[in-house]
């Protein structure tokens, strides 16, 4: 779980949009893969990202702010909802230390001191799985970067069949439903 949760943290999820997170006309249109209300109450932007625009960094933090305005006219700032930001790349950051997942948050730069646990940034590199730490494998961050890469279902079930069978279940439903579903060839 990119969260860094164990299944038994998350009670509920919704999915509340497939769609763009801006609806103003004079509004920059900005489109999201998935948006999530874990809990009800944390809001989670999921974004698939394949080709290298160069934009990566700008994009992810409008996204992530916009989410984060979620407020309306008179509504309490105590009420905003914390926003976490996953972007799974298949390309690596211009500039960024070869890592397979970070998280960034707002913090003091002399310091180091976390100014507010509201707003999260998370960037996988599906092309690092072989940097994948200890707590990342903990977590199964790396089983699900394999299964957005491969190519074939066949792929995903042959290599983690016993790891999946034994420890992920949300991965085990999700091969289950592709099977299901005729995804077991190419696609």
């Amino acid at each position: 779980m990119v969260l860094l949760l164990y299944n038994t943290s998350i009670n509920e999820s919704s999915i509340y949009s497939l769609s763009k997170t801006s609806e103003s006309i004079d509004a920059k249109q900005m489109w999201l893969d998935v948006n999530v209300i874990l809990n009800n109450f944390i809001i989670i932007n999921l974004e698939m990202q394949i080709a290298d625009l160069r934009n990566w960094r700008s994009r992810s933090i409008s996204y992530l702010c916009r989410s984060y305005d979620s407020l309306n006219r008179g509504g309490k700032y105590a009420d905003a909802k914390p926003v976490i930001h996953i972007g799974f790349l298949d390309f690596s950051l211009e500039g960024a230390i070869p890592e397979f997942y970070a998280a960034y948050k707002l913090k003091n730069v002399k310091t180091g001191q976390i100014y507010s646990d509201n707003v999260t940034l998370c960037v996988v590199d599906l092309n690092k799985t072989e940097l994948a730490t200890d707590e990342d494998k903990k977590y199964g961050i790396d089983k699900w970067a394999k299964l957005f890469k491969a190519k074939t279902w066949e792929l995903v079930i042959a290599e983690d069949k016993a790891a999946i069978a034994e420890k992920d279940l949300q991965l085990q439903q999700v091969l289950k439903w592709a099977v299901e579903h005729g995804y077991s060839n190419n696609y």
